[in-house]
């Protein structure tokens, strides 16, 4: 499985990199910084999973799951965010989203979600 981590903070996509491999052994893991990274990383290889901070630089916008489809129609992307989850995760489900994590979360929902 080949999946993209996109967040601003280090500390989170350490955090969901170690999750990630703990559920998926033989994962290949790329992180992103920032939206436009993301983008083209997502241009130039296929992914599976896209673990997506929806506030960060060159994003917080529910356009960003449009462009991310555009390039691949057919990854999942988790949305993992801050906000609150009973206001935002259904505007993002509509827009595309596989599904939405808050990260306030446990581990084992994060585990739940990615499977």
């Amino acid at each position: 499985m080949n999946v993209l981590i996109t967040d601003d903070h280090d500390i989170v996509r350490l955090g969901a990199s170690i999750v990630i491999h703990e559920i998926m052994p033989g994962a290949t893991i790329h992180q992103a910084t920032d939206f436009g990274e993301t983008i083209q990383m997502l241009s130039g290889s296929p992914y599976d999973l896209l673990l997506l901070d929806i506030n960060m630089p060159g994003g917080n916008n529910i356009k960003m799951i449009d462009e991310v489809l555009a390039i691949q129609p057919t990854i999942k992307i988790l949305v993992f965010s801050s906000y609150e989850e009973s206001i935002y995760a259904l505007r993002y489900l509509q827009a595309g989203a596989s599904g939405f994590i808050n990260k306030n979360s446990s581990k084992n929902d994060l585990k739940n979600a990615i499977l």
